[in-house]
Formats: structure tokens, sequence, C-alpha cells
């Protein structure tokens, strides 16, 4: 199953749309544009925040932040598709990143 569509109770939050690639989580390892037929990246977007998820080889990938990237955001990789979840509707609902206490690895913030 895609990861758009583990993920689609998000639409709840914002617009879902599939992208295919999004190119800030595409760094090694990847397996080249074979995951986008596979198992397209998608976006979740309000008003005022995105949040785009990839699923990478074994990793979930994650851009989080505001839709001007003036705010904070964050780049990194969850551990399943449950914290993918929780992450995404609590930022979503205007939770700053630094108080969404699921765990995560992020690759900058």
């Amino acid at each position: 199953m895609r990861l758009c569509d583990e993920l689609a109770e998000l639409s709840r939050y914002g617009e879902l749309a599939v992208c295919g690639v999004f190119a800030d989580l595409v760094w090694p390892p990847h397996e080249g544009l074979a995951l986008i037929e596979r198992d397209p990246a998608f976006t979740i977007t309000t008003t005022t925040r995105l949040v785009a998820f990839a699923r990478i080889g074994r990793e979930i990938r994650f851009y989080a932040g505001a839709r001007d990237r003036a705010d904070e955001h964050e780049l990194g990789t969850l551990a399943d598709v449950a914290a993918a979840s929780r992450f995404a509707a609590r930022y979503l609902v205007g939770e700053s990143l630094r108080s969404i206490d699921v765990p995560r690895l992020a690759r900058s913030a």
C-alpha cells in the first residue's frame, strides 16, 4: 500500500496532493525515480502550513514548515505510519514543532 493511502485520513486537516517527488526528501540512500512510481511523495497543506511525506526504502521521510518557509521548519524521519499520522495531525492544527513529542530523527530544524 502507498504511504499516501495509509495516511489518507490526514486529508481532514488540509488538502492532500500526490506530488511524485518532494526534492527535499531525496537524500542518499534512495532508489532513484523508481520510487515515484511505487510510492509517490505527497503533501498536506493548510492555509499556513505544509507537511510532505515520502517513503524511501525503509524510512518515512518528512518535511514540515510554513508554506512561505519563513517560519520554523523541520526535515527528518519518523519510525512508522502511526508516528507520521500523530506528528502531522498535531503540526497541521497549529502546534509548534518544538512542542510535538512524537519521536523523530531530525536532519535539520
